[in-house]
């Protein structure tokens, strides 16, 4: 029997306005990116 290894990853991308947290962001303006990586998702399956 062959077991194939698959992952799942997980890559989270924020954006936000550089005026304020609660302000929204628009097209055509300046923003913010926030990004921490690639994250492996841990899953137990039998």
């Amino acid at each position: 029997m062959h077991r194939k290894r698959a992952q799942s990853l997980y890559a989270g991308v924020g954006i936000g306005n550089p005026k304020g947290d609660e302000l929204p962001v628009y097209l055509n303006e300046e923003y913010l990116i926030e990004y921490n990586g690639i994250q492996v998702i841990e899953t137990n399956l039998n």
